[in-house]
């Protein structure tokens, strides 16, 4: 016999080997820690499901290791681990953009802040059609005084030189746009 059908052989065999002779603790751990460590993907938390599911499968693997087992066998289980692990998350990854978990709040897609303002953003809405002149030159942007307050500000369209009369034609969060008044 050649050496590959020797060693399918031999790995076949192990692989039966590693379910025939496992003992009921072995196998209530590994199974256990494979739910939660599922669990844990699909609702992050802080971490102890996927904890204790680690703690859960690495106490069967070492329970299952001192029941007889050999090297090849521990090789086996954990790629059979890794293997079942990386399908759930490919199905978390898959279920978020197309299935259940999409509609869920597992990700929130809105908020309660305004996009266009948020609470650290002051709100400049009053300056709306007032009038006052510009500080510094706006090219386009620059400062100006408005009601006796400077503000950082954006010219809409070319060139205002420092001095001219102003007005405020659009607010939009932060940003102050104004034209020159004529």
């Amino acid at each position: 016999m050649n050496a590959t059908v020797l060693f399918a052989a031999n790995f076949w065999e192990e692989f039966v080997q590693l379910f025939a002779g496992m003992g009921v603790a072995a196998g209530v751990c590994i199974v256990l820690g494979l739910v939660l460590c599922i669990i844990e993907i699909f609702q992050p938390g802080f971490g102890v499901f996927g904890g204790l599911g680690a703690i859960l499968i690495i106490a069967g693997l070492v329970i299952r290791m001192l029941q007889g087992g050999t090297l090849l066998m521990l090789f086996i289980m954990i790629f059979l681990i890794i293997i079942i692990l990386l399908a759930a998350f490919m199905i978390m990854v898959r279920s978020m953009k197309y299935g259940w978990l999409s509609r869920a709040d597992f990700i929130q897609t809105g908020t309660a802040v305004d996009p266009v303002r948020s609470d650290a953003t002051k709100d400049f809405s009053y300056l709306l059609d007032k009038t006052g002149k510009a500080t510094t030159p706006l090219r386009p942007s620059g400062k100006a005084t408005i009601e006796d307050q400077e503000y950082d500000v954006i010219a809409q369209g070319a060139f205002i030189a420092a001095g001219a009369k102003i007005k405020v034609i659009e607010i939009e969060g932060a940003r102050i746009v104004v034209k020159e008044q004529k």
